[in-house]
């Protein structure tokens, strides 16, 4: 976390916010990408196969940048 001591609360603030927004409509386009065209009865296996591999990982992503939201708020507490 030496990262964390060279650029200010502000900054780290501001890019956590936009990452889980980024983030946060992937993840609503992943689904629903997954709801209405996974769920196709003609779809061929290997697109499912992507969607799905598509959706676990922004589905990963999204809750990292969750995580590290949770872990740059306690940095912040305890500096």
């Amino acid at each position: 976390m030496k990262i964390l001591k060279y650029i200010d609360a502000k900054t780290l603030s501001r890019i956590n916010i936009s990452a889980l927004l980024i983030t946060a409509l992937c993840e609503v386009f992943v689904l629903y990408t997954f709801f209405t065209k996974g769920q196709a009865p003609d779809l061929e296996p290997w697109k499912y196969k992507a969607i799905i591999a598509g959706l676990v990982l922004v589905s990963l992503l999204f809750l990292l940048s969750v995580l590290f939201m949770v872990i740059f708020s306690i940095y912040r507490k305890t500096k």
